[in-house]
């Protein structure tokens, strides 16, 4: 997997599918604003909030929700310096996100965690939260909400 920093904040590359195809090209947004959130006709964005706060976003260029959030994370092992989990189902030091819905400037934790909040794992919540007000300090005109 290569990739190639685009701009100061998107990153480029190309990824082998699962599904056939041999090249999937995608961007990795920085703390996108809304506006870069539709650039691209995908239904529920993947995305991963790190223990800075930071939102990185998986934009796939033609191919319309093909990557899941495991993509994600092994792309972002080859771009970040910093500690990701290992598993979209890990909180911290920091937590897989998805849009919530088509074009919406709201995010939630990832199926993979919403189990916890049904398991009363407070901690983890308490975590999420925390990473959450991190988000929102670092992208004002995006929403990050606890999904039940």
């Amino acid at each position: 997997m290569k990739f190639k920093l685009v701009e100061k904040e998107i990153f480029s590359g190309e990824m082998p599918s699962r599904y056939g195809r041999e090249n999937i090209p995608y961007e990795v947004h920085v703390n996108p604003s809304p506006e870069d959130l539709n650039k691209y006709i995908v239904f529920e964005i993947r995305g991963y909030v790190n223990e800075n706060g930071d939102l990185y976003v998986l934009f796939e260029i033609d191919s319309g929700g093909v990557f899941i959030h495991r993509d994600l994370l092994n792309i972002l092992k080859d771009i970040v310096t910093e500690p990701i989990v290992d598993s979209p189902s890990q909180v911290g030091p920091g937590v897989c996100v998805i849009q919530e819905g088509y074009k919406s400037n709201t995010f939630t934790q990832s199926e993979s965690v919403t189990s916890i909040r049904k398991e009363g794992k407070e901690e983890e919540i308490n975590k999420i939260l925390e990473l959450f007000k991190k988000a929102k300090q670092k992208n004002p005109r995006l929403n990050f909400e606890i999904r039940n």
